[in-house]
C-alpha cells in the first residue's frame, strides 16, 4: 500500500506541467492503442453481457456525436473528481499545518478567500493539459477501439465506486470517457477513499500535497 506521502506525490505529478510530466503523458499516449485493442478483442469473445454491452454502445455513439465537439466535456468529468477532493480538504488543518495562517485567522473563511486560489479550478486546468498533450497523438482515429476500453473501464467504475460512476453519467453519459481520465483522476480518487476509513492519513496526503505545490 502506497504511504501519504507516495499518494501525495503521484497526485503532484498528473497535474505538474514540467518536462518529465509532459513526456510521462506522451508515453502513456503510445500505449493507449495496444491497451484499447485488448478490450477490443475481449469485447469480441465476451457473449455472456452482450446485450448490455449493445445499449453503451449506443450510449457511446451517441456521446461521439453530441459532447465531444463541446469544449466543456471533459472538464464537467474531471469535475466530478476535483469537486469531491476539494469538499473534503479540512482548510484548518492544512493551513495551520503548512504554518501560512494561524486558527484565529481562520474561522469561516473560505479556502479560496484565504488562499487567493481556486483549488478546483487550479486543479481541473493542470488535468486537462496533462490529457490533453496525450490523448491528442491517437487521437480519435482509434474511436473504434476506444469504444470497447470505454465501456469495460465504466463497468470497473460502477462496481468499484456507483456514487462517482453515477455523478458522470448523470452529466451526459460522462461515465463513458473516465478511461480518458483515469489515470490523472486516480490518484485523487485514492486520496479520497483513504478519507472514508482513515480521516487523519488523509490530512497527511492533503499537508504533503499542499507542500509540494
Amino acid at each position: 500500500m502506497d504511504s501519504a506521502k507516495e499518494i501525495a506525490r503521484k497526485m503532484l505529478a498528473v497535474i505538474n506541467a514540467d518536462r518529465d510530466g509532459i513526456m510521462v503523458a506522451f508515453t502513456k499516449s503510445f500505449i493507449r492503442l495496444p491497451v484499447s485493442l485488448a478490450y477490443l478483442g475481449y469485447d469480441f469473445l465476451d457473449t455472456d453481457s452482450r446485450s448490455s454491452r449493445f445499449d453503451d454502445k449506443i450510449r457511446f455513439a451517441e456521446l461521439i456525436k453530441n459532447s465531444l465537439s463541446e469544449q466543456d466535456v471533459l472538464p464537467r468529468a474531471i469535475e466530478v473528481f476535483t469537486n469531491e477532493f476539494t469538499d473534503r480538504i479540512d482548510r484548518y488543518d492544512v493551513l495551520k499545518a503548512m504554518g501560512n495562517v494561524s486558527a484565529t485567522v481562520i474561522g469561516g473563511a473560505t479556502f479560496t478567500s484565504l488562499t487567493g486560489v481556486n483549488l478546483g479550478k487550479v486543479l481541473l486546468s493542470s488535468m486537462l493539459g496533462s490529457i490533453m498533450s496525450g490523448f491528442a497523438i491517437s487521437g480519435i482515429l482509434t474511436v473504434g477501439a476506444e469504444q470497447s476500453r470505454a465501456i469495460y473501464t465504466s463497468l470497473a467504475l460502477r462496481q468499484r465506486n456507483f456514487e462517482r460512476w453515477y455523478k458522470l453519467k448523470s452529466r451526459g453519459d460522462l461515465d463513458l470517457l473516465y478511461f480518458i481520465i483515469e489515470d490523472v483522476v486516480g490518484p485523487y480518487e485514492k486520496a479520497c477513499d483513504i478519507a472514508e476509513y482513515n480521516p487523519e492519513e488523509f490530512k497527511e496526503i492533503c499537508k504533503y500535497f499542499f507542500e509540494g505545490l
